[in-house]
């Protein structure tokens, strides 16, 4: 099986490699989407379904000669990934403002950009925290913000962004070397030694690993309407007990900076969910696959591109709930294609990888293909760049929908201009089925 991270195991726990900088994942009502659906969203539709990719004896065609692309620019490598968030934190400690208000209780991961804690602040609420080093923020991406002053462009857009699909930012610091950007903490830990366990066992008596799923977390059968209030993780109305295991240490006073040892946590991405899962069922993709075209719809009907879309920047509950996350490759969409790729390879559009100009809305709707496809088959559609270029998506492993299959070929187009757009995404037919919960809990 080839993975969403583009190695041969989906089971690889090495992070994929982003372009222009390392992406680490930080950790409602979903707003309900119109059931009528309009005609006229059809135009511009591709007749064919995964074209010419499925040969007469139902074997994947073999590719063509490689096509010659330019070479994508390697990331660098930051110092701050050398060193542990501990050691970081001890040698740049954060503002006071800070400190007195919340203490760090682990670590969620590193990178080149810098890294991702956890904190409880003095109610015991729990939040994530992202440190990005200031030296590795490029001149283009700091603005002024009207009332943060001059911040990193990922700040000022996520402050304006209020949606249940998307993460919600919470407080900002600074000192001389990191911007502090706190966030509310969503998501399920997925790699728990439970649920290790069960899949071994499964794997070793031929269980299916979803039954598995069902009996370690709760099942699709609790899973909240996406046109309902789901509950809020708000300052004012989150609880205050604390989760299980955690330390309940006072918060640190402005004269006394001590750091417990950080812990290191769990991914809560999406990323995490399907590699213990596999892969979803149509109905449970279509129940998590809405709610983040919902997010994104939000994001460009405001201007905004995400330039990264992909499962590790998805995080989710164990009610399938998402939002998404990590902003640092965003940008205000004004209409001019960009020169410099700042994404995931695997996720990236056919325009990118020829080293053309592109433009953000259709590729973060070739991005939204690449989940969907994953999503559904727990595997990439394409085995490498060239055949993003050149070739149709691989043929699915499970059998799924005509509607799906074209809702994926669509977005999947080669051609920029022949893609949906996000509207168009939104209104599409197979996910105006899940018009419910109850609908999705029938379909399984």
């Amino acid at each position: 099986m080839i993975s969403a991270r583009g190695h041969p195991s989906y089971r690889n726990p090495t992070r994929s490699v982003s372009q222009s900088k390392p992406i680490m994942s930080l950790t409602a009502t979903i707003c309900q989407i119109k059931t009528v659906f309009h005609s006229s969203t059809m135009h511009n539709i591709p007749p064919e379904l995964f074209p010419s990719s499925i040969s007469a004896t139902g074997h994947e065609p073999a590719l063509s000669s490689p096509r010659k692309q330019q070479p994508l620019p390697q990331p660098e490598q930051s110092s701050a990934c050398l060193e542990t968030a501990q050691d970081c934190l001890l040698k740049y400690p954060p503002p006071a403002a800070f400190t007195t208000k919340y203490t760090m209780t682990g670590e969620l991961g590193s990178g080149g950009f810098g890294f991702v804690v956890t904190a409880m602040d003095t109610c015991f609420r729990e939040w994530a925290v992202k440190f990005i080093h200031k030296s590795k923020i490029p001149a283009e991406s700091w603005c002024v913000d009207r009332i943060l002053g001059r911040v990193p462009l990922e700040v000022h857009i996520l402050s304006r962004m209020h949606h249940p699909a998307i993460i919600s930012m919470v407080d900002y610091y600074e000192n001389d070397v990191f911007c502090i950007l706190v966030t509310e903490l969503h998501g399920a830990a997925w790699q728990t030694e439970m649920h290790q366990t069960a899949v071994v066992e499964a794997h070793m008596n031929g269980i299916d690993q979803l039954s598995i799923r069902d009996k370690s977390i709760d099942t699709i059968s609790s899973l909240p309407s996406p046109c309902s209030p789901s509950p809020t993780t708000s300052p004012s109305t989150r609880s205050n007990q604390l989760p299980n295991g955690l330390p309940t240490p006072p918060p640190c006073t402005p004269t006394e900076f001590v750091i417990p040892e950080l812990v290191r946590r769990s991914s809560m991405d999406l990323f995490e969910c399907i590699e213990q899962n596999d892969h979803f069922t149509e109905a449970q993709a279509a129940y998590v696959f809405r709610q983040i075209v919902e997010g994104v719809h939000h994001m460009h009907a405001r201007n905004v591109v995400h330039r990264d879309i992909k499962d590790e920047n998805i995080v989710i509950d164990d009610h399938y709930r998402v939002k998404i996350i990590d902003f640092g490759s965003a940008a205000v969409d004004v209409g001019t294609p960009y020169r410099n790729f700042r994404g995931t390879i695997q996720y990236a559009a056919p325009e990118i990888l020829r080293g053309e100009k592109y433009y953000g809305r259709p590729c973060d709707v070739w991005a939204l293909g690449v989940l969907l496809y994953i999503i559904l088959y727990g595997e990439v559609p394409f085995a490498c760049g060239e055949a993003a270029v050149n070739e149709p998506p691989r043929p699915p492993r499970f059998q799924t929908s005509t509607e799906c299959m074209h809702l994926i070929s669509w977005m999947l187009q080669k051609k920029a201009s022949r893609r949906p757009s996000i509207d168009q995404v939104f209104f599409h037919p197979w996910l105006q089925r899940v018009s419910s919960v109850q609908h999705v809990i029938h379909r399984i």
